[in-house]
């Protein structure tokens, strides 16, 4: 099997603040204090903090577009003004 050093990067779990020095033919691999694997952030303390934080921008984007395409029409039904302002809410922009 051959790796592809450049795309190779190293993380150590519950051990904060300390440095793994890792080479692959002598070149060293980089150590994340997080990163993206199968489309979830993790990261050294596994928070979960990066994901959650990710997850609620992508949320706001696709709810920001949302109450675009909202206010466009003539009238607001109750339903989607309660999604708007549940929308509001949960992003801090009353």
């Amino acid at each position: 099997m051959l790796l592809c050093i450049s795309k190779t990067k190293i993380m150590l779990f519950g051990a904060p603040n300390q440095c793994l020095d890792v080479t692959i033919q002598g070149r060293p691999v980089e150590q994340m204090l997080h990163f993206k694997y199968l489309g979830v952030w993790i990261d050294e303390d596994l928070s979960f903090t990066e994901q959650a934080e990710y997850a609620a921008s992508k949320s706001i984007k696709a709810f920001s577009k949302f109450a675009r395409l909202i206010e466009g029409r003539k009238g607001i039904s109750p339903q989607i003004g309660i999604v708007l302002y549940t929308v509001n809410v949960w992003s801090g922009h009353i």
